[in-house]
Parts: structure tokens; sequence; C-alpha cells
């Protein structure tokens, strides 16, 4: 695996220009043009979920059987590629198309009840990642943990780690191992900048970005207590939320885009609102919760030029609910779960009519891209 130490980002003047102008063009550009449709293909007849996408519409996801094993499987040119047996569980995939996730060993033996190990996955090869934290002392009972949580073009590896000497995000590649001075993190671009969140010089959690050993605090909406920043592009645009707390006591989040120093909140379907992913386009993914007498439901929207959509009420077959959503590409490729009587399935949503250059992609699925979904009373077998 080439790897390339992670550089300080910068943005292009034209390329920042272009995302602020998606942005601003708001609720007139919306009023203009028609809401976006999406079709959806069932990537596997397999239970399972899509977690990431890239720009060359390679996905990584996972399928398990009858009895809960999972598999991480990759889809690269629309054919299906099964990770090896030890790749538990895909977290991301990166442009070039690394896969990262991890591995989980289970023991009721030695003092080791269970440690995790990331990994990546790239062009057949399986690589482990460096754990970032020791043992420490030998005489107490030892844990290690790593999770794969980004991967990118370079094969720069943003993880998760812990152990008995301490636990937080870090980057590894090039040889080298480089605690990032934030609690959590969930996402590296290409020019190396992570999203995640840290502690201010106030003690006040906050949503920060990191890049080339700088960090940079995103701050939080008026009103709100503290903010996480989700997911960065390669233009250096962050999403996430902030989080405030009510009089009696309940939590609420808000979802926010931050570009060039300033935090803007996104649109509302709800009281509550994530921001999780966004392409390099300012097209961004999140889900409300809505509140209702069977509990709290889940609803996946769309953010697209100024306005916000239910993403459920944009797929054209009715026999599908999006139940959840969690990569975009610059087409405007959507890759989650979808779900019917029979089961919650790995899903890809094209926006319709399909851009051209996608169309390979779905005729390489075959019949489950082509096909009728299934009504919700057939099982799946």
């Amino acid at each position: 695996m080439t790897s390339y130490p992670p550089r300080e980002a910068s943005m292009p003047y034209v390329s920042r220009l272009s995302v602020v102008a998606v942005f601003l063009c708001g609720t007139a550009c919306a009023a203009a043009a028609a809401p976006p449709r999406y079709r959806v293909t069932i990537l596997d007849t397999m239970h399972g979920e899509a977690v990431a996408i890239n720009n060359a519409g390679d996905i990584a996801g996972n399928l398990w059987d009858s009895l809960g094993n999972g598999r991480a499987v990759g889809w690269f040119g629309g054919s299906k590629q099964v990770l090896p047996a030890l790749f538990e569980s895909a977290t991301s995939i990166s442009s070039k198309g690394h896969i990262g996730g991890y591995s989980t060993t289970y023991s009721d033996g030695g003092g080791l009840f269970s440690s995790s190990s990331g990994l990546v996955y790239y062009r057949g090869n399986t690589t482990g990642v460096p754990e970032a934290f020791s043992i420490g002392d030998a005489d107490a009972p030892w844990y290690t943990y790593s999770r794969v949580i980004g991967v990118n073009g370079a094969g720069w590896v943003l993880a998760h780690g812990a152990a008995n000497s301490g636990s937080g995000p870090y980057l590894a590649g090039g040889g080298s191992v480089n605690i990032l001075p934030l609690v959590s993190a969930y996402a590296i671009n290409d020019q190396g900048q992570v999203a995640g969140w840290g502690y201010n010089a106030q003690a006040q959690a906050e949503a920060m970005l990191y890049a080339g050993g700088q960090v940079t605090g995103l701050g939080t909406l008026p009103g709100d207590r503290y903010s996480a920043a989700m997911d960065v592009n390669e233009n250096g645009v962050a999403v996430g939320f902030t989080e405030s707390l009510d009089a009696s006591g309940y939590t609420h989040k808000r979802s926010f885009i931050y570009m060039n120093g300033q935090m803007t909140a996104l649109g509302n379907l709800a009281s509550d609102n994530t921001a999780v992913a966004l392409n390099n386009l300012g097209m961004v993914l999140g889900y409300s919760s809505v509140q209702s007498s069977s509990g709290t439901m889940r609803i996946p929207y769309l953010y697209q030029d100024g306005a916000q959509y239910d993403l459920g009420s944009l797929v054209t077959d009715p026999n599908w609910h999006v139940a959840d959503v969690s990569d975009i590409n610059d087409s405007g490729m959507i890759v989650g779960q979808a779900c019917n009587l029979a089961g919650c399935y790995a899903a890809l949503l094209t926006p319709v009519p399909e851009p051209a250059a996608y169309a390979m992609l779905l005729a390489g699925l075959g019949w489950l891209g082509w096909r009728r979904p299934l009504p919700l009373r057939t099982a799946v077998r």
C-alpha cells in the first residue's frame, strides 16, 4: 500500500467559488428545479448494508447470513468481491478503492475478552493497521482495540484505538502512527483533513478539523452547547450537528454546514436532525429523528440546492423503504440500506435519469439492478 505524508489542506480558488455558488443559490434555485428522483438498486439478495461509495462507483458494504454472521464486501465495476474471512466488517472506501474495516477476536481465557484489529483491503491484499496504544502494565488484564474509520486515496488510515495506555483517534501510514488531538474522528479526505470533535480551551466539546498538525475549531450554532463534524469534502467543507438541551432536559440536534470559516444551519425537516455525509458539490445526506406513538422514527434526508427533502419521498418505487443512508458521491449516487417486509438490504440510490458515466456500473449488477424490486409480500430467498 503506497502511502504519502498528509499535507496541509488547501482549497483551490475555483473550487471554493463553485461550492459557495452552489450553496448560496439557495431557495431561488430550489424553486426553479424539480425535486430529484432516485431509483433503488438492491446490491445483493443477502441482508446487509452499503456503507461508502467513491466517485468511481466502487462501494463498500457488509452482508450477513441468517445466523447473523457478517462478511465485508466490495462492489468494483458492478462486480461483488467478498473480502477475506478475517475482514468482519467494512466501514469506508477511499477514492482509489481501499476498503477500511476491522476484524474481531473473542476469547474467554488469558484475560482477553475481545480484540478488534483495523484492516485495509486493496486490490486483493489485506493489511493490518498498526496499534497506537500499548498494553501498559504487563500484570494488568490486557485489551487492544482498533477500527478503521476512514482511508484516503494516498493510503493514509484514520483509525480509532484503545488499550490500557489510552484511547482515541489516530492516523497511520508511511511507517508512522500519529495520535490526534481529538476525542473522536469520523472522516478523512484526500488532502489529509480529518473531521471530528474535541475539547476547546473552555473545556467544551466542539466540532473540529485537523490537518498537518493543526486543529481548527468550527464553533457551534447559536444557543447550542456543543458540536461534532461528521464529514469533510475535498474543498474543506464540513457537515455535522450541534446539540442543545431544552428546559425538560431533552437533547435536540441541528445539522450544519461549515465553509469559509462560517457555520450555517441547514433546513429543518423535524426538531432533531443530523448531517452525516456530503459530496464535493455541496449535496448533504443526513437524517431527522421524529417522535411518534410507536417511538422514534429516523427519516433520511437529502439537502440539495438550498432545499431539504425527505429522501424516502424521492424514491421511484414505493415497495422499498429507505431505512438508512451512509454516503454520497459527486454524481449524486447514494448508498445505504433499503427495507421491505422480507428484511433490509444493501442499497444504491441512483438519480433519475442516471448519470451516463455510471450506466456500466448498474449493468454490471445484472438482474439485481434492473429487475422490478420485490413487492412487500414476497420473501427474498
